[in-house]
């Protein structure tokens, strides 16, 4: 196995493991949390670890020979390859919307008081046709002896890609926007107890992921214009630093949830600092002895 590989592996199953610690969080905080927004962290972190899965196929599995079996045991059927193919971007426009609804739901909390629930759900309807755009999807499998490495091509080329990028670019937008009117809002009030701790807390983590999806984007857009154009140095730059980016993206949340302050932070403290001064017992001719708390 290549360095690379299991560079990818390793943090790959740590930020799989601090997601799994921040679900088990959330689930103990229960009511403190906004519920709202705690539910649309839970959704937003199922689609990255999804795109992150995904991430796998599109990328890891192709170019490392020792998971060159597993990656032709998938690509022997038509119809699996084309269901991963077709999921690969899918994930990609899904953390555009999940981003956005973080988004709107930030600056509702900051904002708008009354939230209205039914933009976000327009927005959905009318981005899932960026799903029936890729449909009917046919592609075929070739091996690069010069490179070295699985590659797949699309027998039909149906312009989906260009319009999930014009949608995402929108989300994106509308997101700008909104993040700015939230800082202005946030820097006029500054230390007012008007906006709680735990919204403030919340704006950044969404604020950390829009940050990571406009870099993702712009990876993916600079990787597909660079290649219809046949600017190959710049493709193969873009090739290069796109899973990174990707990974970023995917993997980012966990970390955000756990290193920005508030209640997730606190509460995993509170687990480690119960677990630390946990009482140590120690057993003397078979009874229980806790530590004396004499002095002298």
């Amino acid at each position: 196995m290549r360095v690379i590989t299991i560079i990818y592996t390793a943090y790959g199953s740590i930020s799989l493991i601090l997601y799994l610690i921040v679900f088990i969080i959330i689930n103990r905080l229960g009511t403190i949390l906004s519920g709202p927004f705690s539910k649309l962290i839970l959704l937003h972190s199922i689609v990255n670890i999804i795109s992150y899965l995904t991430s796998w196929y599109s990328h890891r599995m192709r170019v490392e020979p020792l998971f060159w079996p597993v990656y032709e045991s998938l690509n022997n059927y038509d119809f699996l390859r084309n269901f991963l193919t077709f999921l690969m971007p899918l994930t990609n426009y899904n953390q555009s919307v999940s981003n956005f609804l973080l988004t709107v739901n930030r600056f509702t909390a900051i904002l708008w008081y009354n939230a209205s629930w039914p933009v976000m759900i327009i927005s959905i309807v009318v981005g899932s046709s960026c799903a029936c755009s890729r449909l009917p999807m046919f592609t075929v499998w070739n091996y690069s002896t010069e490179d070295k490495y699985y590659f797949i091509q699309h027998k039909i080329n149906l312009g989906a890609f260009w319009y999930q990028i014009g949608f995402c670019s929108i989300l994106l937008i509308i997101c700008t926007v909104l993040n700015g009117f939230s800082i202005m809002k946030l820097r006029k009030l500054g230390e007012s107890k008007e906006i709680r701790e735990t919204e403030r807390s919340f704006f950044f983590v969404a604020l950390c992921t829009f940050v990571a999806e406009c870099a993702n984007l712009f990876m993916l857009t600079g990787k597909q214009i660079s290649q219809s154009y046949g600017y190959m140095n710049l493709w193969l730059a873009f090739n290069v630093g796109s899973p990174y980016v990707t990974d970023v993206c995917s993997l980012g949340l966990p970390y955000y949830l756990l290193l920005v302050k508030g209640p997730i932070r606190q509460r995993l403290r509170e687990i480690i600092c119960a677990t630390k001064d946990r009482p140590v017992v120690t057993v003397l001719s078979g009874r229980p002895k806790l530590p004396s708390n004499e002095t002298g």
